[in-house]
């Protein structure tokens, strides 16, 4: 038997390194982490409206019809992440009776629906440079007219599989990095910062 107490997550490892972010206090473009997010990998057909009509009764919000996109409320929001795969984000505190409704409501239908919410860590990027410290990482056209607030889009930043999402027109983004790449990407991210920070 292992002792779990001295394990270390990649969310306690970040937790240690948030001194790092500099640019929090002082700096216009900010950095932070995001924890507690409730998030659910959900696969299903959404040709079939019962499918989406079912979904919409219990999240308070459609689905996205173009790919890419993502719907919200005041509560949670469905990203479009690729074909008949969206990621579900939530600030749903009670993570099991979330996934049994969400579970139950659909078990009349082929899908999957896993919850990541371990699997990965949420960056918040955000102010004036947000955009051009994104572009170090990834060959995305984020200054396109058509990428825009609700936007989001599954790529590679700085060579790690990493999901990218335009909360805010501010501009404020969040990116979602599986945990065993998420040091790496902050790290990647503090130097993209370092060009825009305050002397």
């Amino acid at each position: 038997m292992t002792d779990s107490s001295n394990n270390l997550s990649a969310h306690s490892v970040l937790k240690t390194k948030k001194y790092l972010a500099k640019n929090l206090a002082n700096q216009a473009t900010s950095l932070t982490l995001i924890e507690d997010l409730h998030l659910i990998s959900l696969k299903g057909n959404a040709k079939e409206r019962a499918f989406a009509a079912t979904l919409k009764s219990l999240l308070g919000v459609a689905l996205p019809r173009q790919p890419n996109r993502a719907n919200n409320n005041e509560d949670l929001s469905v990203l479009a992440t690729g074909s008949n795969e969206w990621m579900i984000v939530s600030n749903e505190t009670d993570d099991s009776t979330f996934t049994k409704k969400l579970s139950s409501a659909l078990s009349g239908f082929h899908h999957s629906a896993i919850d990541i919410s371990d699997s990965l860590s949420a960056f918040s990027l955000s102010g004036p440079n947000t955009k051009d410290v994104l572009t170090k990482g990834c060959s995305l056209d984020l200054y396109s007219k058509d990428w825009r607030k609700g936007s989001c889009a599954r790529c590679f930043y700085a060579q790690c599989e990493t999901i990218i999402w335009q909360k805010e027109s501010a501009p404020h983004f969040y990116l979602f990095v599986p945990n065993s790449l998420a040091d790496y990407v902050f790290n990647f991210l503090l130097d993209a910062l370092d060009e825009f920070s305050i002397k």
